[in-house]
């Protein structure tokens, strides 16, 4: 059965934000975003930039496969404003749990509660009966997950043993 695409939430249709389906056009923006967002983590690495960008632009590249060889029939929207694109949104909604794989948003547009109305947006599937349970992946450490922790994700796995470098969490829908 077709699923209705995304649509933003109202506030962020009403300050010029909308979504759209990804295309061959946005890769360079999609490798610019991705590098923008990781860029910090290799400053210890006393890599020159050069090798730093070669070396995320090959990172870019095996998460788009993975992404799209894991999960088919994912959506994948860019998030646009009319001076441009701002992030992405990838979701999973072609099983009873929707899995969010990705929001990244460059660093200008975050802390302007995008993020948050976005998450939302797809609890929102949940309460309406579209999804179980919405079901992501954070990196331990990502200030995200606070944002996560405060709209109601949990802990899906019990804590290893072992530290792990991403938690697995949960939104299990209204109690």
């Amino acid at each position: 059965m077709p699923r209705t695409p995304l649509q933003p939430p109202e506030a962020l249709a009403a300050a010029g934000l909308s979504l759209r389906p990804v295309t061959p056009d946005d890769r360079d923006f999609l490798a610019r975003l991705y590098r923008v967002i990781r860029w910090d983590e290799f400053a210890p690495t006393g890599w020159t930039d050069e090798v730093k960008t070669a070396f995320l632009a090959s990172q870019f590249e095996f998460q788009q496969r993975h992404y799209r060889d894991e999960y088919d029939d994912a959506e994948y929207y860019v998030i646009d404003h009319p001076d441009g694109p701002v992030g992405r949104i990838y979701v999973d909604r072609a099983t009873p749990e929707l899995r969010l794989l990705e929001i990244s948003l460059l660093p200008e547009w975050r802390g302007r509660g995008l993020g948050a109305a976005l998450l939302e947006l797809l609890q929102q599937e949940v309460r309406a009966g579209r999804a179980e349970r919405v079901s992501l992946q954070v990196a331990q450490g990502n200030p995200a997950g606070r944002l996560y922790e405060r709209l109601g994700f949990v802990e899906a796995l019990p804590p290893d043993e072992f530290p792990r470098a991403s938690r697995d969490m949960v939104w299990p829908g209204p109690s």
